[in-house]
């Protein structure tokens, strides 16, 4: 499938928009590890100033390093990520056995210059001789170095770093239009999660789980939420002509949509808690929340403001965003004024990208 004009201008514009997926000919040889040398070169300098800070090195912080080589190595790689040509599978090999091999060999050279600070490593790490500690380094290194690669892999082939662009233009956006967007969902929201907040059980549920578990409640919620978004999506998309989708494409498109709903959902959700925060402080002396709890509620690192309220104003806060999220697809309302928006902007990028890659017609012979 090949673009029959203003290739370069629709590349850069689905890439922008977080929708690599779209981009025909988008493989790992001629787009993915191109964009990822920059984050591999960040890596590596980062990881070899902190093997030898304390020689060489010593007085060069590992994130300046990481970020001067990541910065050199985006510039130099220009015409790469312009896919000028395909690079071959030897040199795609040898860039990933070159990254997981820095790390021994960086260490090597620093145990056979200087063993003596290897053996303060072992003796820090409980005695241990000096060879062993630098293995063991290695095996730690190298351990993160494949999971960086993973990610990186993963995060430039489903357009991450646009995505977070995206996400912070729309909140920043959202944030400026926080007046309407909150003046129209917040009461609803508000109605909904009001009389759960003075339940007894939820302060006691508030004040018997831990962070941990409050936090993946709200990945919960937002699960449903992104299932939600995903099955309407779909419902929107069938109505489009000219616009044929594999797997993939589907799942990058979907990925847009869910980050710019959760996006949204986040700025009313903060909202949410933050009302909930202060409503507890004024209306809910310590007296009433240890009878709700059942004991002192412990404190918080805010000072006179419970763990227990915080928790049950982030439960409250995910709840209101979900419905909120759920709401803008099933009120006719609320889905023209913040569902139906998202949808017509990837609606028009799909469009620009049907038209780009719609073949070109066949010269009519004289």
């Amino acid at each position: 499938m090949n673009m029959n004009g203003g290739s370069v201008r629709i590349e850069r514009f689905l890439i922008r928009s977080g929708l690599p997926q779209l981009v025909p000919g988008w493989t790992a040889r001629t787009h993915v590890v191109p964009r990822m040398l920059p984050s591999l070169a960040f890596f590596a300098a980062f990881v070899t100033v902190v093997i030898t800070r304390d020689g060489i090195f010593a007085e060069i912080s590992p994130f300046a390093a990481g970020s001067a080589a990541g910065v050199a190595v985006w510039v130099l790689c220009g015409k790469l990520r312009a896919h000028v040509w395909e690079l071959p599978r030897w040199v795609v090999l040898g860039i990933t056995v070159l990254f997981l091999a820095l790390p021994w060999t960086v260490i090597l050279l620093h145990y056979a210059a200087d063993r003596g600070a290897w053996v303060a490593t072992g003796n820090e790490a409980g005695g241990i001789p000096a060879g062993l500690a630098a293995f063991l380094v290695g095996i730690l290194i190298t351990a993160t170095a494949v999971v960086w690669l993973v990610v990186s892999y993963a995060g430039v082939q489903f357009g991450v770093v646009a995505l977070v662009r995206v996400a912070f233009m729309q909140s920043l956006g959202d944030l400026r239009n926080s007046v309407r967007l909150h003046g129209r969902a917040l009461p609803a929201m508000l109605f909904v999660t009001f009389l759960g907040f003075f339940a007894g059980e939820m302060w006691q549920l508030g004040a018997h789980l831990t962070w941990l578990r409050t936090v993946l409640i709200l990945c919960l919620f937002a699960l449903v939420a992104t299932a939600a978004g995903a099955s309407h999506l779909r419902d929107e998309l069938d109505a489009l002509e000219d616009v044929n989708l594999t797997k993939r494409q589907m799942r990058n498109v979907l990925t847009v949509l869910a980050t710019r709903q959760l996006v949204q959902a986040t700025v009313v959700g903060v909202a949410i808690f933050a009302f909930f925060a202060v409503l507890g402080v004024v209306a809910v002396d310590p007296q009433t929340a240890e009878t709700w709890v059942g004991a002192k509620p412990d404190a918080s690192v805010i000072p006179g403001v419970p763990q227990a309220l915080l928790r049950c104003a982030a439960l409250l806060a995910g709840f209101g965003a979900t419905n909120f999220v759920v709401s803008t697809m099933t009120d006719r309302d609320a889905r023209s004024e913040f569902f139906r928006p998202i949808v017509s902007d990837l609606e028009e990028s799909l469009r620009r990208w049907a038209e780009a890659t719609r073949p070109a017609p066949e010269p009519v012979p004289a």
